[in-house]
């Protein structure tokens, strides 16, 4: 008898914990899906800033505004608080809608590697690209692209190389108003100094050089290279295909 009298307070203090634990996982469930997970703050320009701008005017007047970001999209260096820029005048240009960064403020000092905070062994390498190969000019420092370029060879046949498969953006720059989008723009890569080599040589003609921006936390391998007469035989192959 005494232990058919403990079982049931039992089963009700464990009916409860269930019960409790689906009520606490339904309102995990509603709070990510109405924040769309985790977020943190970062100061954002909501107009571009030229270089040399004192900075507490535009904090007052809201050209500086602290926004929720998710924590993937924080870019290196960003500055987090609108109170770190108190007292502060920018060193470069900021631009409309990028995130603040600490190498960009002049008192608050370059990040290692100067200004663009070039990691440990690379350096940095400027390309000028026109919109439809640099991306259609969307590319935001700490993004990674894949640098490709084409070539013929003495047959006349054409290739296509992926000349660097994973190279990070330091800094890139609209050549024009952010209306046009059809506008040159100047992307800074990281490179390895064998790498600078091989872009020097193919950036004496950039109509050659085109970027491809991988998703954000994807690192690039390298495909394999792809000629016109691959493509010539893929046809065939699936001209085959459908005939059979």
């Amino acid at each position: 008898m005494r232990r058919q009298t403990l079982v049931i307070p039992i089963a009700l203090l464990l009916a409860v914990m269930a019960a409790a634990a689906v009520v606490l996982y339904t309102m995990n469930v509603k709070r990510d899906a109405t924040t769309g997970g985790a977020t943190t703050s970062v100061v954002v320009a909501t107009k571009s800033i030229p270089v040399g701008s004192q900075l507490d005017p535009l904090i007052a007047d809201g050209t500086l505004q602290e926004q929720e970001v998710p924590k993937n999209y924080v870019v290196p260096g960003a500055v987090r608080s609108l109170t770190d820029l108190e007292g502060t005048t920018t060193g470069q240009p900021v631009l409309e809608g990028e995130q603040v960064v600490e190498d960009r403020i002049a008192e608050l000092g370059a990040a290692p590697g100067g200004g663009l905070g070039i990691p440990d062994g690379f350096s940095a390498f400027t390309l000028e690209l026109p919109a439809a190969q640099g991306v259609g000019n969307t590319l935001h420092r700490g993004d990674h692209v894949r640098v490709f370029t084409n070539f013929a060879d003495k047959q006349g046949h054409r290739f296509a190389v992926a000349l660097l498969p994973d190279v990070e953006v330091l800094d890139a720059v609209v050549l024009g108003s952010d209306e046009d989008r059809a506008v040159n723009a100047l992307i800074t890569l990281a490179v390895r100094p064998d790498d600078a080599a091989k872009l020097a040589l193919v950036a004496q003609d950039t109509s050659s050089v085109w970027l491809n921006l991988l998703p954000p936390e994807a690192r690039g391998e390298a495909p394999p290279a792809f000629s016109d007469q691959d493509l010539v035989a893929q046809a065939r192959g699936s001209a085959a295909i459908s005939r059979a």
